[in-house]
């Protein structure tokens, strides 16, 4: 079994456990609770630490159960539905893949975060 995450509709995060096998339909819909319409696909895939991030779901879906995550460039225009399955692998082969890896994923695929508290100008009192 292989560490996963799940990216909720309604915007929360989630660890599972999968197979460790390459990723089927059936298996998504299994794993995923809510659903769009259609057939579950792969939406994107990035490359990342020479091995590669993938996210399966749906591409359409009712008004009302659209996915409320950001995804990461190019994918970050698209619309998804229902819950979201992002998986890591090199190949064939699925490898873990916790909340704060993806986490890590996605602050990386937008170059970082810079914290808001943090400045190099200097105030005075002039």
């Amino acid at each position: 079994m292989t560490k996963a995450v799940i990216l909720n509709m309604l915007g929360r995060k989630k660890e599972v456990r999968i197979d460790n096998e390459p990723i089927r339909k059936t298996q998504i819909k299994n794993i995923l609770k809510n659903k769009g319409t259609g057939i579950s696909q792969e939406l994107g895939s990035w490359t990342y630490n020479d091995n590669e991030v993938k996210i399966y779901g749906w591409a359409d879906g009712p008004a009302g159960k659209e996915n409320k995550h950001e995804i990461p460039p190019p994918h970050d225009t698209n619309l998804y539905f229902g819950d979201l399955l992002v998986v890591y692998s090199n190949g064939n082969n699925l490898i873990n893949f916790t909340k704060k890896d993806y986490n890590k994923f996605f602050e990386d695929m937008y170059g970082g975060f810079e914290d808001i508290g943090d400045t190099d100008s200097e105030y005075s009192d002039d």
